[in-house]
């Protein structure tokens, strides 16, 4: 694996939370590397909700990544082994460690760029960064995971939506996008159970979340408790069960409560595929 340095940013303006935009060089990339180092406050104690919002724009697409860098961590830990994350200790060196993903793991995939304005690098820090880290400094450093060797099919969206409750009850939302490959759902003590569909399938049905925390543990072979978010994939392991043209989430809350919800999606970018999409979706549609 070829790492191309970036950039390091620091938290850090002064005494409050710093926000800078790279830009992206020509270059073929599956994803890139971020390092937050830096020594926090006496009495403060470093949560992995505090650190940032990452995105990456392409000049065609727009925006193809908007996440926390938090769940970044989270999301290394379930696919790739245990990043370095948050001690939990006060006036401690911290190192935490995030990879933001240009293709979804079963199906290789980069971010081919053949000029140096395509795209950019997003980072705004959060404004708990100059409390937790006040009177000393953080940097995040910023790497480029080069894959020459990998071509470019498809645009690998990473985005976020919240779904809200006012009080007991099922709620209904759309995911918005087509080919969602995968969805992640914040722990929240206020869910009993989700379903899924997809192109009016039934993917999920009314599955209690402390099972689909199970199922998490057991197909990433998670041995510690704690992720935060459970994982929700489904599709199977051919590029056909990746392609899907409307996605809903039914959520049994017990009480008022948000929950978060990460949704991953592909944008293929040949015409073929996208053709081959729509036959794939209609015949499985036809075959139910």
């Amino acid at each position: 694996m070829d790492f191309q340095f970036l950039a390091t940013i620091s938290a850090l303006v002064g005494s409050s939370a710093n926000t800078e935009t790279k830009t992206i060089p020509a270059g073929n990339y599956s994803g890139i590397r971020l390092t937050l180092t830096g020594t926090t406050a006496s009495a403060e104690t470093l949560a992995l909700d505090d650190i940032a919002n990452v995105f990456v724009n392409h000049v065609d697409e727009g925006q193809i990544v908007r996440a926390d860098y938090g769940f970044l961590n989270i999301w290394q830990n379930l696919k790739g082994g245990f990043p370095p994350t948050v001690s939990g200790t006060a006036n401690t060196a911290e190192r935490v460690v995030a990879t933001i993903p240009f293709g979804d793991p079963r199906f290789p995939n980069t971010l081919q760029l053949n000029n140096d304005r395509e795209a950019s690098f997003k980072i705004e820090f959060k404004s708990a960064m100059a409390t937790r880290f006040a009177g000393s400094s953080a940097t995040v450093r910023v790497d480029l995971i080069k894959a020459n060797d990998v071509s470019q099919d498809y645009f690998y969206i990473i985005d976020s939506q919240n779904q809200q409750a006012q009080g007991a009850g099922q709620i209904q939302d759309t995911i918005t996008g087509a080919n969602i490959v995968g969805l992640y759902l914040e722990e929240n003590s206020n869910v009993n159970s989700v379903t899924i569909r997809q192109d009016s399938e039934t993917v999920v049905d009314d599955t209690p979340f402390g099972v689909l925390r199970d199922q998490t543990n057991i197909q990433n072979r998670i041995e510690s408790a704690g992720q935060q978010f459970v994982e929700v994939r489904p599709i199977g392991f051919t590029r056909e069960s990746t392609r899907n043209r409307s996605t809903t989430l039914n959520t049994n809350f017990s009480s008022s409560g948000t929950m978060e919800l990460y949704k991953f999606r592909m944008k293929y970018l040949s015409q073929d595929v996208a053709q081959s999409n729509e036959s794939a979706v209609a015949s499985r549609l036809q075959n139910r």
